[in-house]
């Protein structure tokens, strides 16, 4: 996933799994949201430097 997209939602497709999609859209909103805020890559959820794979709990 490029940062950009990442970050700004343009230039790419949002894809999610069922089960979140069935949170409803206020959740999904908010995930959102939190994933294109995230900007603290660490060897724990960055382990190989790509920025291509976030965990969210």
């Amino acid at each position: 996933m490029s940062e950009r997209f990442r970050k700004l939602q343009s230039g790419g497709t949002i894809v999610a799994a069922p089960s979140v999609m069935d949170l409803g859209p206020h959740a999904v909103h908010e995930i959102i949201s939190d994933v294109a805020a995230f900007d603290v890559a660490t060897p724990d959820n960055d382990p190989y430097g790509e920025c291509d794979f976030h965990i969210v709990t």
